[in-house]
C-alpha cells in the first residue's frame, strides 16, 4: 500500500479512467453493431432484407421511381422476380425464367394508398396470359419496429379472384410507406395454402448474393 502523505495512489487515478474508457469502447461497439434506421431509400439503393427460415429479399429502388424486388430461399434460388410501381403498390412487372409479365390495370393504371377495386391483365409478349379482378381495403394505420427502428406502416388487405377460379385468394399486409415495401405479409390461397413472411433485418447492402 502506498502511505506516501499528499501522494494519490496510481491505482486511484488508474481506476477511473480506466472504468470510462470501458463505457466509450462499450458505447463504440454498440452503435457499430446496432444498425442504421433506413428512411426513404434514395435511387441507386439496394437493401437487403433479411426473412423468417433463412429466405431474404434485394429491394433495389429504381431512377423512375420503381422497386425491383427479387426474392431468394434459404440456398440462395431466386424464388420471386418482380418491379413495383406506384410507391411499391402496384406490380408492373414479373419475370419468371426467361418469361416477362406486364400488368395493366383498369380503370386507371395507378394503385395508391385506397381502397379500391381494379381488373388486371398480366400480358406476355403482347398476348394475355391471365385476368383478375383486384381488390385492396385499407385497414388500420400504425408502426412496425425491424431491428429497433420504428417505421411508419398501414395494414393493407387485398383479395385477387382469377377468371378460372372462383375462390378468392387473400393476402394481408403490413406495408411501409417509407420503403415501399411491406415488411409482414399473409396470404390464404383459393387452395387451401398459406404463404407468409417477417422481415427480421434490414440493411444497405448492394452485394446481396
Amino acid at each position: 500500500m502506498c502511505e506516501m502523505e499528499g501522494t494519490r495512489p496510481k491505482w486511484v487515478i488508474a481506476t477511473p479512467i480506466l472504468a470510462i474508457a470501458f463505457f466509450l469502447i462499450a458505447l463504440s461497439c454498440e452503435k457499430l453493431a446496432a444498425a442504421p434506421c433506413i428512411a426513404g431509400p434514395r435511387p441507386g439503393t439496394t437493401l437487403r432484407l433479411d426473412l423468417a427460415g433463412g429466405r431474404y429479399q434485394a429491394a433495389t429502388y429504381n431512377a423512375d421511381g420503381t422497386v425491383h424486388l427479387i426474392s431468394y430461399d434459404a440456398s440462395g434460388n431466386v424464388t420471386g422476380d418482380v418491379v413495383y410501381a406506384d410507391n411499391g403498390l402496384r406490380i408492373q412487372e414479373a419475370q419468371s425464367g426467361l418469361k416477362v409479365f406486364n400488368y395493366t390495370y383498369e380503370p386507371g393504371n395507378h394503385v395508391g394508398l385506397s381502397s379500391g377495386q381494379f381488373e388486371v391483365s398480366i400480358l406476355s409478349d403482347g398476348a394475355l396470359v391471365n385476368s383478375f379482378t383486384f381488390i385492396q381495403e385499407i385497414m388500420e394505420r400504425s408502426s412496425t419496429q425491424v431491428d429497433g427502428c420504428t417505421y411508419p406502416t398501414v395494414q393493407i388487405r387485398r383479395a385477387n379472384k382469377t377468371m378460372w377460379d372462383v375462390h378468392t385468394n387473400v393476402t394481408t399486409m403490413i406495408f411501409s410507406p417509407d420503403l415501399k415495401l411491406p415488411l409482414m405479409s399473409k396470404s390464404i390461397h383459393a387452395d387451401g395454402k398459406v404463404t407468409e413472411f417477417l422481415v427480421k433485418h434490414i440493411q444497405v447492402n448492394d452485394d446481396t448474393k
